[in-house]
């Protein structure tokens, strides 16, 4: 098949498939740690000259705390024809992919949330599902997904241990029996009641902890790459 060329938006990556010898191979697994060790050297030189410069009351740029970003930014604005990938561009990949950051933070912070609400027997997910279900009247499965940001095969298996547990029970709707309406029981009512000071406690704390200037901004910016 061959490739569109009507997608601006999406760069032209070239797959280079290796085909080595166990020798080579070892080769290049030796140029791929030397090149983690090079790179987490000359990050430890700038984080160091970073540090000094906060010391003596100068305010480190971008570029400083994070080399070879601007460089990456740069290489992909100005050129969509990817290059082949090196073996030398792993680590800098790694620590510029706004994904794969992302992703890290998001995992650091729903384990603290997790271990958080564990003597409840709840994780954080599951609390987020029953305040999500707690409303005056009881939302649809299509709601929650949307509420969410997911869809609906994820919130139905997430709510069969809940319901297993006795927490919610997921009803057909009075006026369309095809629509499935989810509520909280009393016992998960309970729960929930019980979860949300153990919730508040932990949110003052792991805001504190981000130290963030402008919280609401960075909320405000979340809340913009999820289109909500």
């Amino acid at each position: 098949m061959e490739p569109r060329h009507d997608l601006p938006c999406r760069p032209r990556v070239a797959l280079v498939q290796p085909n080595f010898t166990k020798t080579e191979f070892g080769g290049h697994a030796t140029a791929v740690a030397g090149a983690f060790d090079a790179y987490g050297a000359m990050k430890a030189k700038v984080f160091a000259a970073v540090g000094k410069n906060i010391q003596a009351g100068a305010t480190p740029d971008a570029s400083a705390r994070r080399p070879g970003r601007q460089q990456l930014a740069q290489d992909l604005r100005t050129d969509l024809r990817a290059p082949a990938m090196k073996f030398e561009d792993v680590p800098m990949v790694a620590d510029a992919c706004l994904c794969t950051n992302v992703q890290r933070a998001a995992r650091a912070i729903s384990r603290r949330y997790d271990e958080a609400f564990r003597p409840l027997g709840l994780t954080n997910w599951q609390f987020t599902l029953m305040v999500a279900t707690f409303r005056p009247e009881p939302p649809t499965i299509n709601a929650l997904a949307e509420a969410l940001g997911t869809d609906r095969t994820t919130i139905t298996a997430n709510l069969k241990p809940l319901e297993a547990r006795g927490l919610v029970k997921v009803e057909p709707d009075a006026r369309d029996k095809r629509v499935r309406r989810v509520s909280l029981t009393q016992a998960g009512n309970k729960l929930l009641q019980q979860a949300y000071p153990v919730w508040r406690g932990l949110q003052v704390g792991v805001e504190k902890d981000l130290a963030f200037e402008d919280l609401e901004g960075f909320r405000d910016n979340l809340r913009a790459v999820a289109g909500v």
